[in-house]
């Protein structure tokens, strides 16, 4: 099933209404395998693109996604363009469906996450225009990837904690999306799981350190997901990578500070005992995990950018975000 099949489904109109400058619409990519060895849909990475607009990037990125004539071709089942380049309507990032969501598009590479392996097969791969070290991510990116990410949870029933970046599953040798990516943000409209309660600055350990402390930090970072680490009580490089992994995520503040990048904080010790509580309370029904719909009334700065997407986000029952009032 394509999540833009399912879009059209609850929505009869879209596909009548849609407008090729905006909203969603597909464009095949060659570089796909037609079945992943696992039908189930487990995850939902994130990546950047790392594209400039001097690269026209927009079309760049289509053509890395889509070409198969590169040896190390790639894809992702949604790329989300840069608003400014693809539309007319100042208020949308347009949605390009590359891969369908039935199939393996070729994203994650080498890949481990908690208990799976090779998380192609498991997961839908959504890659986002970004140079990948200088550049925010804009509003009308991250309204266009609020909806799309909704209609995903909705058709595959995605734990909130499966919501990852790639950096995260292959911490070794991915940087992506940067520490620019609004987690936050995401957290806010009810997606993934942002911990809002801080620690100090305080060092507890860093590279080159081999004690029980770095041990009892390797077994939280393993227990929340992690791998590509061993509990040994050595803090080497490949745990360097995973720490600063994990503070472009949950505390980029950190991971921009010299003095504290790659460091294992307080702060971050605070953060971690925050995510294994909620993901075991989450497991134990204690914990739901949704918008608050009130808080959004009263404050929600993706409105207008929400605006083009009334009939979708009416059809999901998230009219509260565009403050449409049900007669």
């Amino acid at each position: 099933m394509h999540t833009f099949d399912f879009l059209k489904r609850i929505v009869p109109d879209f596909a009548k209404n849609l407008d090729l400058d905006w909203q969603m619409f597909h464009v095949p990519s060659l570089n796909f395998s037609e079945k992943s060895a696992s039908e189930l849909k487990k995850y939902i990475i994130l990546h950047h693109t790392e594209t400039t607009q001097e690269q026209d990037c927009n079309f760049h990125s289509l053509y890395l996604l889509t070409n198969s004539d590169r040896p190390d071709g790639v894809s992702s089942h949604y790329l989300i363009l840069r608003a400014e380049e693809s539309v007319k309507y100042k208020y949308i990032a347009g949605i390009i469906n590359l891969v369908g969501d039935g199939k393996k598009a070729w994203h994650a590479g080498s890949s481990e996450w908690a208990d799976d392996i090779n998380l192609n097969d498991l997961s839908i791969g959504i890659e986002i225009n970004n140079n990948g070290f200088t550049e925010a991510f804009s509003n009308a990116q991250m309204a266009s990837l609020i909806v799309l990410l909704h209609g995903l949870k909705k058709a595959y029933d995605i734990s909130p904690f499966n919501l990852l970046g790639h950096a995260e599953i292959a911490p070794n040798r991915k940087s992506d999306p940067s520490h620019h990516f609004n987690w936050k943000l995401l957290a806010d409209y009810g997606l993934g799981y942002f911990p809002l309660k801080r620690g100090t600055d305080e060092i507890l350990c860093k590279e080159e350190d081999n004690n029980e402390t770095v041990r009892a930090v390797q077994n939280d970072l393993l227990m929340w997901g992690y791998r590509y680490l061993k509990a040994d009580g050595i803090f080497d490089e490949g745990m360097k990578s995973i720490v600063e992994s994990f503070q472009r995520r949950y505390a980029p503040d950190e991971y921009i500070n010299s003095a504290l990048k790659g460091c294992w904080t307080s702060n971050s010790q605070v953060i971690i005992n925050e995510l294994l509580k909620a993901k075991e309370d989450y497991a134990n029904c204690k914990l739901k995990i949704e918008i608050d719909t009130e808080k959004i009334k009263k404050y929600n700065p993706l409105r207008a950018y929400f605006s083009p997407y009334k009939d979708i986000l009416v059809a999901m029952g998230m009219d509260y975000l565009i403050n449409i009032e049900k007669n």
